[in-house]
């Protein structure tokens, strides 16, 4: 689906109809205030935020979307038709792909826009041809709906086995934003060649690694019994930081780990500013985010040695680099 065809029930007001969200999707919807994707911009007309920057829309590139907006959207659309329509259960996605000729992604190059084989990011659904359909794999999260309502995500667009960004016999959480749809997910470095777990020495393991896409303020139960969790860049882009820092302890093993690494750039555009950690004055004083760690994790964590600064650098344009310096802090989950 389209970002085009998405744009209508946008403007029909599909966000504000009740009747178009379950029970879990209205209270997702109230929660984050959405009223579009999450990743559409108003600019005196609407555009895109990729990863360095925001495009105006290509409405030919498949709309980002979650569960929720997904199936409401199909409760909107099979209002509009008259015909019922709704996400595909994922037998019907593989028998879908079996007509496709759609075949399991192997090392050589995909006809399909998977594992940066063509590029980090979105393009024309109309792009890549499988049978008598578009996209049947790549291009975008891809979901599917079980029998029992609930929903995964479609191998074609799972970011698992073969290339990983760590591996590690523990039980390892790294909480994220967002990332571009690729079934081989690697970590890519200056220097570096992409590495599978074969490569690695790692496919004894392969089984042990799995990646899951969620709302860093609002996982789900399942999400615990960790022994080291990893928020990198994240905590200044959450909109309720101290809902994740309040409860994250829950998730982990005693003497498990948290890492948190962030420059701590505080904007009112990802995080409301009574939400913020630090970069305030309290009781007169300046208030970092330091502090504010302190105040929330002190109660379940330690800090273990002191923070680090770990620099990195974001290109902006052909000619200008943002070079960043990251606090890296390690807090270990106390007993009880």
């Amino acid at each position: 689906m389209s970002n085009q065809e998405y744009l209508a029930f946008v403007e029909a007001g599909g966000y504000q109809q009740d009747r178009f969200w379950g029970d879990e999707g209205r209270s997702w919807r109230q929660f984050a205030k959405a009223r579009h994707p999450t990743f559409w911009r108003w600019h005196n007309g609407w555009h895109l935020r990729l990863m360095t920057e925001e495009i105006e829309m290509p409405w030919d590139w498949p709309v980002e979307v979650n569960y929720h907006e997904a199936r409401a959207f199909c409760e909107w659309k099979s209002e509009q038709t008259g015909e019922p329509i709704r996400l595909p259960t994922e037998d019907e996605w593989y028998r879908l792909c079996s007509a496709a000729g759609v075949e399991e992604v192997s090392h050589h190059t995909a006809s399909a826009n998977l594992h940066l084989d063509h590029g980090a990011s979105s393009c024309p659904v109309t792009h890549f041809r499988h049978g008598e359909w578009f996209d049947v794999v790549g291009n975008g999260w891809q979901l599917a709906m079980h029998s029992d309502g609930t929903f995964s995500s479609m191998p074609g667009s799972d970011i698992s086995r073969r290339r990983p960004r760590s591996a590690s016999p523990m039980p390892i959480m790294r909480v994220i934003g967002y990332w571009p749809n690729t079934r081989n997910f690697t970590s890519v470095t200056p220097g570096t060649a992409l590495k599978t777990f074969e490569e690695l020495g790692l496919d004894e393991i392969a089984d042990k690694v799995s990646f899951h896409q969620g709302d860093a303020c609002n996982l789900k139960p399942q999400f615990s019994g960790y022994d080291l969790v990893l928020a990198a860049n994240l905590i200044d882009r959450l909109y309720r930081p101290r809902r994740f820092l309040d409860s994250i302890h829950e998730r982990i093993n005693d003497g498990g780990l948290l890492i948190i690494a962030s420059p701590y750039t505080w904007l009112e555009e990802h995080t409301p500013k009574e939400e913020w950690i630090g970069g305030f004055k309290k009781d007169g004083e300046n208030h970092t985010t330091l502090d504010g760690l302190k105040d929330h994790l002190s109660s379940h964590f330690r800090l273990v040695g002191q923070p680090r600064k770990v620099p990195f650098v974001i290109r902006e344009t052909q000619h200008k680099f943002q070079h960043t310096l990251s606090e890296v802090t390690i807090w270990e989950r106390l007993p009880g």
